[in-house]
Order: structure tokens, then sequence, then C-alpha cells
């Protein structure tokens, strides 16, 4: 599915600033002498909160509102880089450190291979502290706690610069230059494809344990709009997982990460004690990891730690190892901010994650942006309605049709940009092209099979088309007519059929089913989990020995290869079928 979601963006051609009105930072920091790029070093502004730290390939990204400030970038064994800058001057820098070296009479030392010990390791032991302690301030050890979660997710087209817009793709729409903007992560020029907000309300229970998500709303705009809701919805969930960095295993992208604070972790990665700094106004240590095995599942990356006997995270900054071999994913940068509640217990604040897949030479750029307020730990009559139903995400209807004013009303100040909220208007700019309209339209039906009555709330669903004309060898050639009701025009009873004629046999074939679902669908009647009660007609051919999992016996692209066949026949079936599926996954038939 997510393999599926990316390739699609390869073919549709559709940015929005992730961050106004403020100025970039980027660079790369070198080894003077060795022109190797260093990864881990500390790039900051100085007397500030505001910086970050280099990847593994020594590149560095970062914003700021300062229109001068002094650039301080630091790491162990090189001496400090300072300087003074003005970011709306220049955004992106070279730096080259140089080396730590100690003259004694004519023989310079300079540093050599690391030789890395645990033993006696003042990190490592600080790092077992970490872990002894990681849960006496989670908020997972209350009994109850809510909070308030805003998402923004973006894909977009990855570094559209002017060469690629001169591309015979893009020159034909001219108008998406006035959308190309510059990733505030990346720093290079992005087109978006998709944008997609969540507002909803996270529940926690302890016991019996229960975790739940209310969604107030959902909104989204881009070339996935006539893509199934929920599948492409579970397509990003799956891109863009929860973090809990104190997890011993974190999941991303259908793998399994072994986190810093693991049991394990100090037999799998080695840990640096680097600068302390001001983080929100605390002192800080940086804590550096890296795995021992650079080609294993684990993160490169930072903690900023509190000094004191609380071992508080105050910042996690995570990303890939270079050398993982890991799908289509190039790149991948997560970032987690935490505050304190009163009586000290950490709260997840801020969280973004950024990712480049590498599907193409540019490849896609995808972010995600979530923040966390309003947190409580007294138990609400809305946490008692939550913890009643038993879904793990409940979504009404009505949140995928809120009005702009519902999301100017309840997203965070400042949440979402101008430009941000344009993907609309992108979108009805590209419609008016035909050569787009007819594209969008043909690739709908080819990933979904169908064509709907209406663009907005179809009553029907006309299809599947691939299965309009086929054959075989009782038959000859064979067309076909048929289609189904949606949720849009009853919750509650669909209907589905088709109707075929075979010009060699001259006989006309049919099915013709009713089911009536016990749960309220949002769009068609499969919608997990099925309880419902179905009646089922079909007259039709039948190939003895063939049973089609993922596709139907009449799609024309099997009509195409399908060899003389003389093992088929022709079948009644009748049939009344009672399904009942569970949250749980246990599911039954009768």
């Amino acid at each position: 599915m997510v393999k599926g979601v990316l390739t699609l963006f390869l073919f549709l051609t559709i940015s929005i600033p992730l961050s106004a009105q403020q100025y970039i930072l980027q660079g790369v920091v070198t080894d003077s002498l060795t022109k190797e790029p260093l990864p881990y070093a500390s790039v900051r502004l100085k007397d500030t909160t505001e910086g970050t730290t280099t990847g593994s390939d020594g590149r560095f990204y970062f914003k700021t509102s300062r229109s001068e400030a002094v650039l301080v970038v630091s790491v162990i064994g090189y001496n400090d880089y300072s300087r003074q800058i003005r970011p709306a001057r220049n955004a992106s820098y070279k730096i080259a450190l140089s080396p730590t070296s100690y003259s004694l009479n004519e023989v310079v030392v300079k540093p050599k291979r690391e030789h890395y010990r645990k033993k006696d390791n003042p990190a490592v032991e600080f790092v077992r502290h970490m872990i002894e302690h990681r849960d006496d301030h989670s908020p997972d050890e209350k009994d109850f706690w809510q909070r308030e979660r805003y998402e923004k997710t973006t894909f977009a087209l990855n570094n559209f610069d002017e060469e690629k817009q001169k591309k015979w793709l893009y020159r034909k729409f001219d108008f998406l230059t006035e959308y190309v903007d510059t990733s505030a992560v990346t720093g290079k020029p992005i087109l978006t494809v998709s944008a997609r907000e969540l507002l909803a309300t996270d529940y926690y229970r302890k016991s019996p344990h229960a975790e739940k998500q209310w969604v107030k709303g959902r909104k989204q705009a881009g070339v996935d709009e006539f893509l199934s809701k929920q599948g492409m919805q579970a397509a990003i969930n799956e891109v863009f997982k929860d973090v809990d960095i104190y997890e011993n295993n974190i999941s991303l992208f259908t793998n399994k990460f072994v986190s810093p604070l693991s049991r394990i972790g100090t037999g799998f990665y080695k840990y640096y004690l680097m600068d302390t700094l001001q983080i929100a106004g605390e002192q800080c240590v940086d804590l550096a990891f890296t795995p021992f095995n650079s080609e294993s599942f684990g993160f490169n990356g930072h903690l900023y730690v509190t000094l004191d006997s609380t071992y508080f995270v105050k910042r996690a900054v995570f990303n890939f190892p270079k050398k993982i071999n890991l799908n289509f994913v190039d790149y991948m940068l997560l970032e987690q901010e935490f505050k304190r509640a009163e009586d000290g217990t950490r709260l997840l604040d801020h969280e973004s994650i950024t990712v480049e897949f590498k599907l193409t030479e540019d490849g896609i750029f995808a972010r995600r942006v979530a923040d966390y307020t309003n947190y409580t730990f007294t138990p609400t009559a809305e946490a008692d309605k939550a913890f009643a139903k038993p879904e793990r995400i409940i979504e009404e209807t009505e949140a995928l049709s809120r009005p702009a004013t519902f999301w100017a009303e309840n997203r965070p100040q400042a949440a979402i940009s101008e430009q941000e909220n344009s993907v609309d208007k992108l979108m009805t700019q590209l419609r008016g092209y035909p050569v787009y309209y007819w594209t969008e339209k043909i690739l709908s039906i080819l990933f979904t099979g169908y064509i709907p009555t209406s663009k907005e709330a179809p009553l029907f669903y006309i299809g599947p088309m691939n299965a309009t004309i086929s054959g075989n060898t009782l038959e000859g050639p064979r067309l076909r007519a048929g289609g189904m009701t949606t949720a849009w025009l009853n919750p509650h009873l669909f209907g589905k059929g088709y109707i075929a004629y075979g010009f060699k046999d001259e006989r006309v074939k049919g099915l013709a089913e009713l089911e009536y679902s016990f749960k309220k669908k949002k769009e068609y009647a499969n919608e997990f989990p099925i309880h419902s009660l179905k009646l089922r007609y079909e007259s039709d051919v039948n190939q003895y020995g063939q049973n089609y999992l993922y596709t139907s016996k009449d799609n024309v692209f099997l009509a195409l290869k399908r060899e003389k066949d003389d093992r088929i026949g022709y079948f009644r079936q009748a049939e009344l079928t009672y399904t009942n599926e569970f949250y749980s996954g246990f599911s039954f038939q009768l």
C-alpha cells in the first residue's frame, strides 16, 4: 500500500512553505584536512536554544527568525567554530573544522581511529542510569491521561528546481512555479502534491489497559483525493507511526528499530557525552549515539538530557544510519520535544518526522508535524464515552466534511500558512487543463476500478471497468456492465450486481446482491469491521479449479493471456451469509 501511494505521486504533478517569514540556515561541516563530512556536530546560534546537529553526511538545516546572530559549531576532537552571520543575506555555509592538535617538541599528536570502550565510560554509565529511570516520569504510569492532537502531513515532489521545471512534463503547467517553496528542513525547493490535517483527542487508561483516539476533523487536498480515504489514511499511518523513544523497539516503515533507551541499548549503541547547552531554559547535556554496526536497524542521533537527578529528555533527534538498506527510504529525521507537568510527568509537546523516498533521481519529500496540548489526568465524560466504544480510532462521518470555519477556530494559531492552504486552489487550476483532468480520471479508474456517478458523495459506482470486456472458450467475447451503491445512498443497505452476455453461447448471465449492514458505513459496504446479512444470487460460467483471490475472472488483462480452457461450465448459486468481524481480529461466518 505504501509503495503504491508513493508511486502514484510519480505520475501526478502538482509547495507550500513549511515555515513562513523565517530564514533557513543550511550547510555542511567538514574536516579541514581530509575534507570528509563530520557527523553529529553541534550547530547552534549562540545564547539561544535554536540549532541542530549534522546528519551522517555532515549537513545541517534549521530555521530562525533572527536577522543577525553568532553561529557556533563544535564537535569533540576539533576546534570550535564561531562566526557572526546575517541569515537574511546568506543562508548556506561551508564550514571546515580544524582537528585539535598538541605540539610536543617536533612531534604532532592528532586524533586517531576511535577505540570505543564500554568499561569506565561515563557516557555508558550515564545511559544506564537513564534506562533505570526511564519510567519514573512516564505519563503511562498514571491511571489516565488525555490530550489534544493536531497533525499536518505533506507529500511533495522533491528538488523541484528550475531545471526540473523546464522538463516537458511540467512546461505545460507554467503556473506551478507560483506554488514552489523551500523546505525548512532540507533547504530544497519542493512542490506539494498532498496536504492533510487532523484534529483529534487521544485517551489513555492504565487498567484495564486501553488507548483511543477520537477524530474531530480530518481534511485532505491533493492528488490523492480520488483514492479511498480509508485506504490512503492506512498507508500514511504506516509511514508515520507514533513513536515512543522509551520503548525497547520502535516500529517504522514495517521494520523494528532498537531504541537508544532500550534495555539492551548499551550492547547495541556507542554513546558519547558532548557539549552542555540550554534547552528551553534548562541546562542539558548532549548525549550522542550511533550503533556499533552501521548496517544494523538502529538510529544515529542525540538526546538532550537535563543535568539533574531526573534524567529528563528535553529533546530527541534521530536519523537512520547511511548504510542501512531500507526499501525506498533515502533519509529520515525524527525530532521530539518534551515538557514537564507540574508534578514532573514527561509530556510530549511537539514532534516531526521528515522522510525522503528515493523512488526517482530526486524522490518524494514527506513530513508530518504534530502538536500536543491540553494534557489532563482527570477522567472526563467524553473519555468514558470513548472507552465504551470497541474501535481504537473513533471517527464520525462529519469529521471528513468540516467547514473552513471549523479549522480556523480549532487548529493552533499559525499552524498552517496561507500557501499551505492553497493546495485546493492548485488542484482547481490543474483540473482546468484537459490533459491533467483526463489523466486523473484514467488513474482513478485504474486504481479503484470504478467510475463515480458524481464528484461529491456519489450514490452509485459503475464498474469494475476492467471487467467490461473479456472472453473465454465457452462464451467467446464477453461484455459485462454493473455497479454498486454507496453509503451516501443508504449507510446500512447496499446493492451490487452485474449483467453479462457471451457472443458465442448467446446467453445472459448476472449477479444480484443485497446486503444489510448492522454498522453504519462511511463509504462502502466492505469497510472493516463487517457485521452484515447478505443475500446473493449468481448465474454465470465457472472455470473449474480456478480461484481468484485478488482480481475478477473477467479482468481484461487475464482474458488477453488466457489459453483454451475445456474445464468450464455453467452454474447457479443462491446464498444467504451472516458475517461478523470484531476489532480484535476474530471473525466468523454462517
